[in-house]
C-alpha cells in the first residue's frame, strides 16, 4: 500500500497556494516581500533530589528501552520532485535510533511539494494509511474544515512532552486552532521574528569607507548616505536590486518595523507600530507618502534601475549579471549565508527594521495526522522526538549520515561541512526543507547561522510582540472587495514603489482607487474582528 503512495505522488497535479495565515515566521510581514548530537546522560552520582526533579519534567529522556509494541509509521517527505538517492540508508540509520528509543519504525513517502496539494486529500478519501504529513504552502484550515486531519490537544498532552513544554513559549501550532482545538504543529523555528535587512558586499562598503554597526538599525536617511556614495563609486551601478514589475504587496516593511498585517495583507488594514490596536490604510498615511517621496528621491539620483517597473528580469539577475549593489532580504542571521552564496564574495548585514512578533508567527508548514492514520499515538511519539533537545533524529533527517553525507567541523558549534568531493548537487541525501523539528539544535552549514546569534535576534523579537500576536483576521466576508484591492495595488505599486512615477500626481488617483475598491469597508471589518480578540484577552 505504501509502494502504491508514492506511485500516486508522481501523477498529482502541480498547484502551490500560500494560507493566509500561515505565513513564514522567519519573514517579513505587512509589506515586505512575505540550523548537539548526544543524548546527555546523568551522571552516576546524581542525587534523589534532581532524579525527582527529572521525573517531574514530562520532558526529561530516559536511557530505558522501549519495551511496548513497535509502531510502523508512514510520514510524507517532501522534496522538489527528486527523491534523495541515500534516502532508504538514511532511514535505516533513523530507525536504529528510533525503534529502541520510542518503538517506532518509520518510513518516508517521498512527495513533490507541488504534488502535495492533490495528494492529501485523494490519499485521505481513499482511506489510505499515512501517518504524518506535512501540509506546507497551503491553507490547513481547508483540511481542518473538512474533517481531513485529527485534532492534536489531548494525543500531544499524552505522547509529546517536548511539544508540549516548547509551545507553551513558541508558537508552534498558531494558525491551525479551530474551536479551541489545534490540528498542526510547526517546527521550532532557526530563528523568530519578522524583520529586514539589506546585503551589501563588504568590498563595496570598504571602498567607500563605510563600516557597518552590528544590530543598528538604519534609517532610510541613513541608506541614502551610503547609496550617494556607491553611486560615486560605482557610478554605473544601482544600489539596489529592486524590481517592482511583478509586485502586488508594498515594500514598506522592508524599512519600517512593528507593521502587522494581522495574519494576512495590506488590502485588508494593517496595525503601524507594536502597541497599536488601530487598523490604517497603510496607503492613506503621511508615513507612506514620505516614504514614496524618498523612493522618488532615489530614482532620480540613480539608486534605483530605470526598468524597475518594467523590466521582466529579476533582481537576481541584476545581482550575479553585477548590475545591482544591494539585495534586501529578511533581517534573520542566517540570511547572510544565502546572501554570499548569491553574490559569491562576502557581505555586510545592514539591518533596516527591528525584528518583532506579528501576528502570523507560526511557519506556514504544520504537521498533521491524517483521520486514516491506524496509529496517531505513534505518529506523535516519533514527531515528538524531532523536538527534543539533543537534535539527535533531527540532524539525521536534515542532513543524513556523518562522514557520508557531511563532516563535523566543528562540534562545540554544531558546524558541519560536505565531505571533500562533495556538495549539494552531488550528495547522496540533502533536504530540501527545514520543515522538521527543533530547528535550533539544527547543524549549521556557517557561522553566521550559529545557534547564538540566532537566539539573540529571536530574544531581541519576542520583546517586540505587536498588540496582534496570536490573532488572525478572517477575511471570508470581504473576498470580492479585497481581490479588487488586490487589482488596484498590482496596477498602482510597480510605478511608485520604483519611484519612477511622481507621487504627487499619482498617489491621490491610487486612493481614489482604493476607496472604490471598498478598502475602508475591509478595514472596518477587520477592525471590529480585533477589538472582538482583544476584549478576550
Amino acid at each position: 500500500m505504501k509502494r502504491r503512495l508514492t506511485a500516486l505522488a508522481l501523477s498529482a497535479a502541480m498547484a502551490l497556494s500560500l494560507a493566509a495565515c500561515g505565513s513564514s515566521g522567519n519573514s517579513t510581514s505587512a509589506g515586505a516581500p512575505a540550523q548537539e548530537t548526544a543524548v546527555q546522560e546523568a551522571p552516576a552520582e546524581e542525587s534523589a533530589g534532581a532524579q525527582e526533579s527529572e521525573d517531574a519534567d514530562p520532558a526529561a529522556r530516559e536511557d530505558e528501552k522501549w519495551t511496548g509494541e513497535i509502531s510502523h509509521i508512514s510520514m510524507t517527505y517532501l522534496t522538489f520532485g527528486q527523491t534523495p538517492a541515500d534516502m532508504d540508508k538514511v532511514v535505516a540509520k533513523i530507525n536504529e535510533l528510533t525503534i529502541p528509543k520510542i518503538g517506532v519504525e518509520i518510513e518516508f513517502v517521498p512527495l513533490g511539494i507541488y504534488d502535495s496539494l492533490a495528494q492529501y486529500p485523494l490519499w485521505i478519501s481513499s482511506g489510505e494509511n499515512v501517518d504524518l504529513i506535512n501540509i506546507a504552502f497551503q491553507d490547513i484550515s481547508t483540511y481542518i474544515n473538512q474533517g481531513l486531519i485529527i485534532p492534536l490537544n489531548d494525543i500531544v498532552a499524552s505522547s509529546a512532552p517536548n511539544i508540549s513544554k516548547m509551545m507553551q513559549e513558541y508558537p508552534l501550532v498558531d494558525g491551525s486552532y479551530k474551536d479551541g482545538e489545534f490540528y498542526g504543529i510547526s517546527p521550532r523555528a532557526q530563528t523568530y521574528g519578522s524583520g529586514s535587512s539589506i546585503m551589501i558586499p563588504r568590498r563595496v562598503l570598504d571602498s567607500v569607507g563605510v563600516v557597518p554597526e552590528e544590530d543598528h538599525i538604519y534609517s532610510m536617511e541613513e541608506l541614502g548616505e551610503i547609496f550617494a556614495k556607491e553611486k560615486e563609486a560605482f557610478p554605473d551601478q544601482y544600489m539596489m536590486d529592486l524590481v517592482t514589475s511583478s509586485i502586488t504587496g508594498s515594500r514598506y516593511g522592508f524599512y519600517n518595523s512593528g507593521l502587522d498585517a494581522l495574519g494576512t495583507t495590506n488590502s485588508s488594514g494593517l496595525l503601524m507600530g507594536k502597541n497599536s490596536t488601530e487598523v490604517k490604510n497603510l496607503y492613506a498615511t503621511e508615513e507612506y507618502a514620505a516614504y514614496l517621496n524618498t523612493i522618488r528621491d532615489w530614482y532620480q539620483k540613480g539608486y534605483i534601475h530605470p526598468d524597475a517597473a518594467t523590466t521582466s528580469q529579476t533582481g537576481t539577475e541584476w545581482l550575479t549579471g553585477g548590475v545591482a549593489l544591494g539585495n534586501f532580504v529578511g533581517g534573520e542571521p542566517n540570511q547572510l549565508y544565502g546572501a554570499e552564496n548569491l553574490f559569491g564574495e562576502p557581505c555586510y548585514q545592514l539591518q533596516t527594521v527591528e525584528p518583532f512578533m506579528p501576528a502570523k508567527a507560526s511557519s506556514g508548514a504544520f504537521w498533521s495526522i491524517p483521520i486514516t492514520s491506524k496509529d496517531p499515538e505513534g505518529a506523535m511519539r516519533f514527531l515528538d522526538l524531532m523536538y527534543d533537545d539533543t537534535g539527535e533524529l533531527l540532524n539525521l533527517i536534515l542532513w543524513g549520515i556523518e562522514g557520508e553525507h557531511y563532516v563535523m567541523v566543528d562540534p562545540a558549534e554544531d558546524l558541519i561541512g560536505f565531505p571533500e568531493g562533495i556538495d549539494s548537487t552531488t550528495s547522496g541525501y540533502y533536504v530540501s526543507f527545514g520543515f522538521y523539528g527543533n530547528r535550533a539544535k539544527e547543524y549549521i552549514w556557517d557561522m553566521s547561522s550559529s545557534h547564538a546569534r540566532c537566539q539573540a535576534y529571536t530574544d531581541w523579537a519576542m520583546q517586540n510582540k505587536t498588540k496582534g500576536y496570536g490573532f488572525c483576521y478572517d477575511p471570508s466576508n470581504y473576498a470580492d472587495q479585497i481581490a479588487a484591492i488586490n487589482a488596484v495595488e498590482a496596477q498602482y505599486l510597480p510605478v511608485l514603489e520604483s519611484g519612477s512615477a511622481d507621487p504627487a500626481k499619482i498617489l491621490p488617483e491610487f486612493l481614489q482607487k482604493l476607496d472604490a475598491a471598498g478598502i475602508n469597508e475591509v478595514i472596518a471589518d477587520k477592525q471590529a474582528q480585533f477589538d472582538e480578540w482583544l476584549a478576550q484577552q
